[in-house]
């Protein structure tokens, strides 16, 4: 994943490579997906309303800088939150990761995702 700054520059990237088993819920206005049937990506954030997920991983590696100097192991990965407020609120709670022995417990929160997934996303 590259990560960006405003002006769409690729200030850092980051690698995962490990199993994941979990689940994805998600709430999905019909209404708008008709209403956009023609573009579905333009009513993406308005059709997908909410989406809950709970992932946990096996044995693999995280690379923070995308060169592979910061080459780390993981050992596990739990992580539950949502995606709300038209794909531009992410939280994140209990997130647990054992990195090298280490482990570290996160709760994120973050806003203003949108335009990261529906405008600079390279998927779209």
């Amino acid at each position: 994943m590259n990560i960006l700054d405003a002006q769409n520059r690729r200030t850092a990237s980051l690698k995962v490579d490990m199993p994941l088993n979990g689940k994805l819920n998600v709430l999905i206005n019909v209404d708008e997906v008709i209403k956009n049937k023609a573009n579905l990506i333009k009513g993406l954030d308005a059709a997908i309303e909410k989406i809950r997920f709970e992932l946990e991983g096996g044995k693999g590696h995280i690379d923070f800088d995308g060169t592979g100097r910061q080459n780390y192991n993981l050992s596990s990965l739990l992580l539950s939150g949502e995606i709300s407020g038209g794909l531009d609120k992410i939280n994140v709670k209990d997130a647990t990761l054992d990195i090298d022995g280490q482990k570290a417990v996160l709760d994120v929160e973050a806003s203003g995702c949108n335009h990261y997934f529906l405008k600079s996303s390279p998927m779209i």
